[in-house]
């Protein structure tokens, strides 16, 4: 798909109220496409966001739904599978602060799995019936392969939603293109409030400390920047001969 076929064109992005879901928005609303940007307590942004694009995608709107409650995201399918949309971009994600083996338990992961990985695929799934056309690109992790325990059911949901993204592109083919892109050190980390929600509250000697310190563990020694994941989800709207891959945007970082 030639990205200025997008003017006719619904794009479903989740998470789409700060940080990276954000930027690709924004770069995509020149292309004038029809967006549908979910938030779940990102208000204010979601509404400036809508603003900032509107003068061009003037059909677009925005849909509050929490996808570990089960009524919000059950009212969230009803809705979208009632609308045309052609490329779907599952950003929405849930990085819990106190997420370790000794605090694992069945209601952080129920929580952790409704959001990162059933309601990604349910979307999937009531968007592209059976011989409906489009595009899928699901937001992964660059650091999956390491193992690491920090983050624990993060990480299994990741991995999770790394097979599934395979699978699906099978499964879809060849209907459906479903990629990912995996994410490095592109932002500093999200501060989060005690309810897991983002707050952006970070000074800039803190920004330039972590930009600093992720250059030298990178091979390419340079800093992330959004523009970097906005190249891959061009790409992968507009190579119509991929599907099934995972693209890691990290500077060489988990090599």
């Amino acid at each position: 798909m030639n990205l200025e076929d997008l003017h006719n064109k619904t794009i479903l992005i989740t998470g789409s109220a700060k940080r990276i879901a954000r930027e690709i928005v924004l770069d995509l609303s020149k292309y004038k496409p029809r967006f549908i940007l979910h938030y779940r307590n990102a208000v204010k942004e979601v509404e400036e966001l809508l603003n900032e694009v509107k003068t061009f995608c003037s059909e677009s709107y925005y849909i509050k739904a929490d996808f570990s409650v089960r009524q919000e995201r059950d009212d969230f399918i009803k809705r979208i599978s009632q609308e045309n949309i052609d490329i779907v971009i599952n950003s929405a994600s849930v990085f819990p602060k106190m997420d370790t083996w000794n605090n694992f338990d069945y209601e952080l992961f129920q929580k952790v799995f409704d959001v990162n990985l059933y309601t990604p695929a349910s979307i999937i799934k009531h968007v592209f019936p059976k011989g409906k056309k489009g595009i899928v690109i699901n937001f992964l992790d660059a650091s999956l392969d390491f193992n690491f325990t920090d983050h624990f059911i993060y990480r299994l949901s990741k991995i999770s939603f790394e097979k599934l993204t395979y699978m699906l592109a099978k499964e879809l083919a060849p209907d459906v293109r479903v990629n990912a892109i995996s994410p490095g050190a592109i932002l500093p980390p999200a501060q989060l409030n005690e309810y897991d929600q983002i707050e952006e509250k970070k000074e800039k000697e803190e920004i330039i400390n972590f930009y600093e310190k992720s250059k030298q563990k990178i091979p390419l020694k340079i800093s992330g920047d959004p523009k970097y994941i906005i190249h891959a989800v061009r790409f992968l709207i507009e190579n119509d001969f991929l599907t099934g891959i995972n693209i890691p945007v990290d500077g060489g970082e988990f090599i």
